[in-house]
């Protein structure tokens, strides 16, 4: 695969998580609950929007923390998706998909963190096609300058 080649595809990879984070962030913060789309609030109606964000059933428990977890899923994708932090970005988009697939573990059962290993696949595969020498990097330890092996 030649290098364009593999920058490019990465870097579709690493913008389809990013979009996808930042979907998964608007829905947080508009209140519309994700896990059963049946009791999605209305357009009509502000006051279920409202009772929906309270509902405590509503993402396994934690609708009181889905507009601060919003806000950090956000900020995680806008970050990937700047190319001057996306570094800074994966870092923090691995980290809170790491964190939603435990919690997804914890509350709902295994199957439910598919989609969170999914995507965190999807980012980890784009970050190494576009920059190749990443792993290379997190993986393999530089011996300290001025020591000496024998």
């Amino acid at each position: 695969m030649s290098p364009k080649v593999r920058r490019t595809a990465g870097l579709v990879l690493i913008w389809l998580v990013g979009l996808a984070l930042a979907a998964s962030a608007g829905l947080k913060l508009a209140g519309i609950p994700v896990d059963d789309p049946a009791e999605a609030p209305s357009v009509e109606t502000g006051e279920a929007a409202a009772d929906a964000v309270g509902d405590s059933s509503m993402a396994g428990g934690f609708a009181e923390l889905m507009v601060p977890l919003g806000l950090v899923e956000l900020a995680s994708a806008v970050l990937l998706l700047i190319p001057l932090t996306h570094r800074l970005g994966l870092l923090l988009c691995v980290a809170y998909l790491g964190g939603a697939m435990a919690a997804s573990i914890a509350t709902t059962g295994l199957s439910e963190a598919i989609p969170s290993a999914v995507l965190q696949a999807m980012l980890w595969t784009g970050a190494t096609l576009y920059t190749p020498d990443l792993l290379g990097r997190i993986l393999v330890r530089e011996p300290a300058s001025g020591s000496s092996h024998a």
